[in-house]
């Protein structure tokens, strides 16, 4: 048997190192296509909360996506809404929270949906990934609304119609056999 501690640092460490390289490599885990940036970081977030279920390994998956995000957009801001995740309640809390929804959902599904954890996992990407779309949006309105006092209402929409949806579909695709595939390797891993 593997020593279970080892093997969470291990694969937290890698799911960090991923994380970062795909927020500090250009149009990698942040895709700008003109007005338009599609995030592509949460799927290794997910991947992350979703292998172990471990919520100390969610958490930190969460805390690595939110504190990238913050650190690109004090770096680089490039879209005008950047600037509004210059604040850690938009760019940080957010994401930590998701990911502990996506753990949280997949011991809830997986309880439901018994023998069938792909399902489970596919359901828990979809879900926790809308989450993640509403609850950024929401901290963009609440703490961003000034600053773009006229059209924010049709950047919001913009991001719900075109982002949210590919993010979604993307996170329900990919997720699901990565998980599987990480179970089948580490079933016998007990984390505690």
């Amino acid at each position: 048997m593997r020593n279970s501690k080892t093997v969470l640092l291990t694969f937290a460490s890698l799911i960090i190192a991923i994380v970062l390289l795909m927020a500090l490599v250009p149009q990698l885990g942040y895709i700008q296509i003109g007005i338009v940036a599609i995030t592509i970081i949460h799927i290794p977030v997910l991947i992350g909360a979703l292998s172990f279920k471990n919520y100390k390994l969610a958490f930190v998956s969460g805390c690595a996506f939110g504190l990238s995000s913050w650190f690109v957009a004090m770096t680089r801001p490039s879209l005008p809404t950047d600037f509004i995740f210059q604040n850690p309640l938009v760019s940080v809390l957010p994401r930590i929270i998701f990911a502990l929804i996506g753990l949280y959902l997949f011991i809830l599904f997986s309880k439901l949906f018994k023998n069938k954890e792909l399902l489970a996992a596919g359901l828990s990407a979809i879900v926790a990934t809308l989450c993640h779309t509403i609850m950024v949006v929401g901290m963009m309105y609440l703490f961003g609304q000034s600053l773009f006092p006229n059209g924010f209402i049709n950047i919001i929409v913009g991001i719900i119609t075109v982002n949210g949806w590919i993010e979604i579909v993307l996170a329900g695709i990919i997720v699901p056999p990565v998980v599987m595939s990480m179970h089948r390797v580490f079933k016998h891993v007990q984390i505690d």
